[in-house]
């Protein structure tokens, strides 16, 4: 039950206790939970495109970090121009799983809500800190809530999303410094961040265990969620 550890009920689901019971899930109740409405291939689908362009664009700061006299002017700026749009489409299809993930538990005191989650992510600055919070507050709060229900639930690792967060500040304090750095002359800041032969190595190693610590940690947080969705639709159907 909520708050005691819960019991594992039939399949590993725990028993419908506590908050979720008084709430009238599978009783004919009257609230109304968003998230029952995923399916898990909702987010595998949203996961796989995210974890195709976030190796993608690992792909691209590699080019531009190791081959830059190999590699034609055109293709190095081609590729430096390319990768911003690549990392709008990581963060949008991060963005809808991340919401997702913390939709499932929104019924079970998150630190945030999955509104915030997402939308404080795009505040200059501040998102720098708040990445700990919705990013590697996640695994903590997945784990909880399928503790608290007795759910049998893959455990999510809270030091990959830390360090996917630490990868994620160190990539983007290196960009806003060669954003002034570079930004007003009108050089290309990818390139010229990547090519210095100090700030380059630090980037590619934020950049790296950024994506590459999202693309477990993800994996990880979307399964944990899914065995929280499978037993809240269990509840929800009247199983106890």
């Amino acid at each position: 039950n909520p708050g005691g550890g819960g019991q594992v009920g039939p399949q590993g689901y725990g028993e419908r206790g506590g908050s979720y019971a008084e709430a009238g899930y599978g009783q004919g109740g009257y609230v109304y939970d968003p998230s029952l409405n995923y399916t898990e291939g909702a987010f595998g689908g949203v996961f796989l495109a995210m974890a195709l362009l976030m190796l993608c664009m690992l792909g691209t700061f590699v080019v531009v970090r190791f081959f830059p006299t190999a590699m034609p002017l055109d293709v190095l700026i081609w590729a430096s121009r390319v990768s911003p749009l690549v990392s709008i489409g990581c963060m949008i299809f991060w963005s809808v799983l991340l919401f997702r993930m913390w939709s499932v538990i929104r019924d079970g005191r998150p630190r945030t809500t999955p509104g915030k989650a997402v939308g404080f992510q795009f505040i200059p600055l501040f998102h720098l800190f708040w990445v700990f919070v919705a990013w590697a507050g996640l695994a903590t709060d997945l784990n909880r809530y399928a503790r608290e229900h007795g759910i049998q639930a893959p455990v999510a690792s809270g030091l990959l999303g830390l360090l996917s967060s630490l990868g994620m500040v160190t990539y983007w304090g290196l960009a806003y410094y060669a954003l002034g750095k570079y930004g007003n002359r009108g050089q290309n800041v990818v390139v010229r961040l990547f090519n210095d032969p100090v700030l380059g190595w630090v980037a590619l190693g934020g950049v790296s265990l950024m994506l590459l610590g999202l693309i477990f940690y993800g994996l990880q947080c979307k399964n944990t969620a899914i065995a929280i969705l499978r037993a809240k639709k269990y509840w929800a159907a009247g199983g106890r």
